[in-house]
């Protein structure tokens, strides 16, 4: 909806335009009259422009402001592309699904709850499926710790949210595994 000021300035910017104003003078008189808000250059450029064209109404188009939920089915297309590839940017997601940059930041630190670390995307939350792959993934550790003893410790670096191997991936997508 729009304020009654700037529904005012609106049928002011008419008035010149009917008037045969061109945008500069009309900025000019509407300066002259000192309106409270302060009128803006760009805004009396783009209302002239529209009333020159035909345009009747005062009021700001419906429909014209961004949706602010993102839908449940682009979270699940956006976690798809992720699960696909770890590594993958959110500059790389935009181009593959096409939505913003911002729209996709969003769904993986917001809705996915995902954070980057050593260029990958891990989520902050663990599923029920992480859980039950790091218990299986722990006792493997347990199971090789019992067969190798202090010299399988030796080989595990470690930091503060994964374990790293030592193994020299040869692609991308050995990489990501």
């Amino acid at each position: 909806m729009t304020t009654p000021k700037l529904t005012e300035q609106r049928a002011a910017i008419k008035f010149c335009v009917k008037l045969n104003k061109t945008p500069s003078e009309t900025m000019s008189m509407l300066s002259d009259a000192n309106l409270k808000p302060p009128v803006c250059r760009a805004l009396v450029y783009k209302w002239h422009k529209r009333f020159r064209e035909g345009r009747e109404s005062f009021e700001d188009d419906s429909g014209r402001e961004r949706p602010k939920l993102v839908s449940s089915a682009m979270i699940q297309r956006v976690n798809d592309v992720v699960d696909e590839d770890r590594r993958i940017t959110i500059g790389e997601i935009c181009d593959r699904i096409h939505v913003s940059y911002g729209t996709i930041q969003t769904i993986l630190t917001e809705k996915l709850c995902m954070h980057r670390i050593c260029a990958r995307w891990i989520p902050r939350l663990l599923s029920a499926g992480d859980k039950s792959r790091r218990v299986v993934a722990s006792r493997e550790f347990l199971r090789r710790y019992n067969n190798q003893g202090e010299a399988f410790l030796k080989r595990i670096i470690t930091t503060e949210e994964n374990w790293l191997f030592f193994y020299d991936p040869e692609s991308k997508q050995q990489s990501s595994q």
